[in-house]
């Protein structure tokens, strides 16, 4: 269907304000005779309030429906969308009429006649429509092992739809060893009349290595190949024959001094000592599926021991 308008409804002391002041602008005696104001003056001093209208103009594109023109007097919002996005969001039924070979659209529920679009009055009462976000608790957990906690995203002010959710991973601790990683579930649906949804973020430590802290092989290697080549050496007999070349005992020099050093390389790998101790902040964000402008988060922090 074409464009809509939702008509906004002045509060009492707004409508009050401005009766009193349309008086006066016409009273010659007033000394705000004939002093108009302009539109956005009038929707700055009579209209919606920043709040209200982000409230109003999200709860429609939730809904489905696609803001085209707010006035600068602040008193309506026209909107487009199919006739069942607006039947839903509204709660009534739209007929179509054929007018002098002209299609119109009117609830005759409430109709006196076949408007050339419909026209709505709603209250806004207070409070920004959208959803919060609630942990159940912090995590104190050892390296190696995961943990849960329960995140329940709840309705205000009347939201339903799908929330988006991501989650991070930040810390003080600066140049962390294995930080911890977290896993939550990509969305959650907030139902009409139900007390919220919830996901659990998954937290995932580093266990330490089974290598850390461990003697290097290459070390037992080379006492033990030293300890060979000293012994090698010291069972030479004093009497030797004339023949044992000092080439020969060259070669016996250069096998012993190689097995004293060999597998030095090794000690480059002594393993990991896991995720390192310290706390850590997990920020799970949500964020209204339909729109992307409405987002909530809460935090758990995370000790590691």
């Amino acid at each position: 269907m074409g464009r809509t308008l939702l008509v906004l409804k002045r509060s009492a002391a707004q409508q009050q304000a401005l009766e009193e002041d349309l008086a006066e602008a016409g009273n010659p005696a007033s000394p705000n005779y004939r002093k108009w104001l302009t539109p956005a003056q009038f929707g700055a001093t009579y209209g919606l309030g920043d709040e209200d209208l982000q409230a109003v103009e999200s709860w429609l594109e939730a809904h489905g429906l696609k803001i085209e023109k707010v006035p600068q007097a602040r008193n309506a919002i026209a909107f487009s969308g199919s006739i069942d996005h607006v039947q839903a969001a509204f709660h009534t039924s739209l007929h179509s009429f054929l007018v002098n070979g002209e299609r119109h659209y009117a609830n005759i529920g409430s109709a006196t006649g076949v408007p050339a679009y419909t026209t709505v009055q709603v209250s806004v009462t207070g409070g920004t429509t959208g959803f919060t976000l609630a942990s159940s608790g912090n995590i104190v957990l050892n390296a190696g092992v995961s943990a849960t906690s329960t995140i329940t995203a709840a309705s205000s002010s009347g939201f339903t739809g799908q929330v988006s959710l991501t989650c991070a991973v930040t810390t003080a601790i600066s140049n962390p060893v294995d930080p911890p990683t977290c896993v939550i579930s990509s969305s959650v649906d907030i139902l009409s009349g139900s007390s919220g949804a919830s996901a659990q973020p998954t937290v995932n430590t580093t266990a330490p290595s089974s290598a850390a802290g461990a003697t290097p092989k290459s070390l037992l290697f080379a006492g033990g190949g030293g300890a060979l080549c000293l012994m090698a050496f010291a069972g030479t007999p004093a009497r030797r024959r004339r023949w044992l070349t000092m080439a020969s005992l060259l070669v016996m020099t250069a096998y012993c001094a190689g097995l004293g050093c060999g597998g030095g390389s090794t000690l480059q790998n002594q393993g990991g000592g896991g995720t390192t101790a310290g706390t850590y902040t997990v920020t799970v964000t949500g964020t209204d599926a339909a729109t992307g402008k409405l987002t909530a988060n809460t935090t758990v922090d995370v000790t590691v021991n």
